[in-house]
């Protein structure tokens, strides 16, 4: 059962976005670590919720660390794991009082969790009573009094204190009769999500809420006895990752698991490529670190089993083979799951058997809204000159409506404050051969120095769907102040690094820099400045 007060709000100013840590995470070591613990941290992280959690095995001396004081400091939520040995650590104790502390006077949310406790024993301890009527709370509490902190009646007293407060906020009882552990961790996530609302779509996008709406309407006219499967289509970009990730983030707490599996086309290239994405469909729905995917085939017969009958949430972005889909077992999902697809194609949606009434075409940005995406990249240091602002009228007509060109452009002229350095890249962009995007886009490659340049084309050969720290170990190996560079890449909108920290690139941009490095000779590797195909390598070391 639950405690009995009612549940504590937080005002929007408590959650504020300059804290460090979404959560901290109270907890007694030995007991809960290992199992429910460890469990419940791995489904926060799975949410893309950022969660301080300690280990435990670390812990020296009696005196909480500073460390620890900082992360609870710079917190917004606090979940505490009460269990029947908490009490007897001094850390915990310590931690929960200053964990009160803030609850009380910032009011951050506390949520408890009795675990294998009831949470009248936590409530009411106290070290008054005889030794042999006391909970195991109270004696461990006694324990310290008499013991090490006989000293320090005051510490004591604020710990009685804390243990009374937070064991009166209403939080989740587990125990043998009561409610199942992932019942409870999927119950939390769902009260720590609405209001930290980590959603990894957070970008001032123009043009989103009526495209949001419309595929809403689609699933909300869908009764599909199985699997609504909903096709996004459009040129290259044009927004259809933008817009399928908008409304992950808008419905995917509707599902009882959710996964967004990104550039699947370009990361299931490899045998392995499509195994690491089962691993992940399997692993973000499940919330558990899955290691059984020894081959593609054995990856779809675990998502068979282990999603069968699971209402879920999955979208696969950039999909043009039908083999690709066969391989993510969706035919077996629970009644009403939902997979959205990504393509640049509409006929590859008919392979795919999705209901022509279920397709949405992404069309290019109006004029008006186009203006709007522009500016927020273009003047986003604030910077504002009316002559300036006259010129964004020629760069419209060149980016057409599509969004990644118009913050490609946007971005590089942000630093640019001169009437003549924007005159100079809006000619440039006009002689290109023809209007196409990458051309137009190959324009601001061209623009940024030599080093950047030479960076930007290995990653986009070699390095998308890398971990950032690893292609900072190889890159450094030859560049000089790599994060700056990539942070500059990022500035200017030819990079990404996803909330997990892997390098991603939009497509077109990818396309374009292998264009670059194949030094305008298709066919012939050996006149390549880099070689990243197999095959190129092979042809090249043979001749």
């Amino acid at each position: 059962m639950d405690s009995q007060s009612s549940p504590t709000t937080v005002p929007s100013p408590a959650l504020n976005s300059a804290l460090t840590w979404d959560v901290f995470l109270s907890y007694r070591g030995p007991e809960t670590g290992p199992k429910f613990t460890a469990h419940l941290y791995a489904a926060l992280d799975r949410h893309r919720i950022k969660t301080y959690k300690d280990d435990y095995k670390l812990r020296q001396g009696e005196v909480i660390a500073e460390a620890l004081k900082r992360a609870i400091k710079s917190s917004k939520i606090y979940v505490v794991v009460f269990s029947e040995d908490y009490a007897s650590s001094p850390w915990c104790l310590d931690e929960l009082v200053d964990i009160v502390s803030f609850h009380e006077k910032e009011e951050r949310l506390i949520i408890p969790v009795f675990y294998h406790i009831d949470p009248s024993i936590v409530r009411h301890a106290n070290i008054g009573k005889e030794e042999e009527g006391s909970s195991v709370y109270e004696k461990a509490l006694q324990l310290h009094a008499k013991g090490y902190y006989k000293n320090e009646e005051q510490r004591v007293k604020s710990w009685l204190y804390a243990l009374k407060v937070a064991a009166n906020i209403s939080g989740n009882h587990i125990c043998e009769k009561n409610r199942e552990e992932p019942d409870v961790i999927e119950k939390i996530i769902a009260e720590i999500l609405p209001k930290i609302n980590p959603k990894s779509f957070n970008e001032k996008t123009v043009g989103l809420e009526s495209r949001i709406a419309s595929i809403v309407a689609i699933l909300s006219s869908g009764h599909s006895i199985s699997v609504t499967k909903i096709g996004i289509h459009g040129m290259g970009g044009v927004g259809k990752t933008t817009l399928a990730r908008a409304v992950f983030d808008e419905i995917y707490l509707d599902f009882k698991g959710s996964c967004f599996l990104a550039n699947v086309t370009a990361n299931a290239g490899t045998y392995e490529g499509m195994k690491c994405l089962q691993k992940q469909l399997l692993n973000d729905v499940l919330l558990q670190n899955e290691k059984d995917v020894k081959d593609v085939a054995s990856g779809k017969k675990l998502i068979e089993t282990k999603l069968a009958d699971q209402k879920i949430l999955v979208v696969i972005d950039d999909l043009n083979h039908s083999d690709q889909l066969e391989s993510f077992g969706v035919k077996s999902f629970g009644h009403g799951s939902v997979v959205i697809i990504t393509t640049r194609e509409e006929h590859i949606l008919k392979y795919f058997e999705i209901k022509t009434e279920h397709r949405y075409m992404v069309e290019k940005l109006g004029r008006e809204e186009s203006l709007i995406l522009f500016q927020q990249h273009a003047f986003r240091f604030g910077y504002v000159d009316d002559a300036l602002m006259k010129l964004s009228n020629d760069i419209l007509s060149l980016a057409d409506g599509l969004p990644l060109a118009l913050k490609v452009f946007g971005s590089f002229l942000c630093t640019k404050y001169e009437f003549e350095e924007w005159e100079e890249f809006i000619e440039r962009l006009k002689e290109s051969p023809n209007r196409e995007i990458q051309d137009s886009l190959l324009v601001s490659f061209k623009a940024i120095d030599s080093d950047l340049q030479k960076m930007f084309l290995d990653i986009a050969c070699f390095f998308i769907g890398w971990t950032k720290e690893r292609v900072f170990q190889i890159l450094e190996t030859y560049y000089s102040y790599v994060k700056v560079k990539i942070n500059d890449l990022k500035g200017k909108c030819l990079l990404t690094i996803d909330d997990k920290n892997v390098l991603q690139m939009h497509d077109l941009l990818r396309d374009m820099g292998m264009q670059v490095a194949r030094n305008n000779s298709p066919g012939n590797p050996e006149k390549y400045n880099r070689l990243w195909l197999s095959t190129d390598i092979e042809h090249v070391l043979d001749g």
